[in-house]
């Protein structure tokens, strides 16, 4: 099914935002000073990509970014959806959880650099994946370590 780049910024966008809430609830939640202040650290550069991305929203030009036969792969309804997430998890589930998510999103941002005419588009969302990568290897890491204990 066809959809509009201006909507799949919009999802994106609101997706950042949910993420955001989603770890400070879960920081709430934790007994764990170390695992809340990497959560909260998430958290902080999640509320920055929303940033960011509402200002890419207020840009001129977006649709004309991508080709009209952008994949439909790249749609962000078929991602995970953290707002989705529950609240009441171990701290395996969470982490879990959050490794399934941040490696769809690094996909997505991966999929729309590779799809987008504009260079300035191309180097935001590659930077976008690069970010998430480093986030999905802090919680890899973590999650070792949880595993260990």
């Amino acid at each position: 099914m066809p959809f509009s780049i201006q909507s799949m910024i919009e999802t994106i966008t609101q997706n950042e935002k949910d993420s955001g809430t989603y770890l400070k609830m879960c920081c709430s939640k934790l007994n764990s000073p170390g695992l809340t202040k990497l959560l909260m650290s998430i958290a902080e550069q999640e509320n920055e990509h929303e940033i960011e991305l509402r200002e890419l929203l207020s840009g001129a030009g977006l649709p004309c970014s991508f080709a009209e036969n952008t994949p439909a792969e790249i749609n962000p309804a078929s991602f995970t959806d953290l707002s989705a997430g529950k609240i009441n998890l171990t701290t395996m589930g969470l982490l879990s959880f959050l490794l399934e998510y941040y490696q769809t999103t690094v996909l997505l941002y991966s999929k729309l650099a590779r799809n987008t005419f504009d260079t300035q588009l191309q180097i935001f969302f590659k930077r976008l994946a690069e970010e998430e990568t480093k986030i999905l290897h802090w919680i890899r890491d973590r999650s070792d370590l949880e595993a260990l204990q």
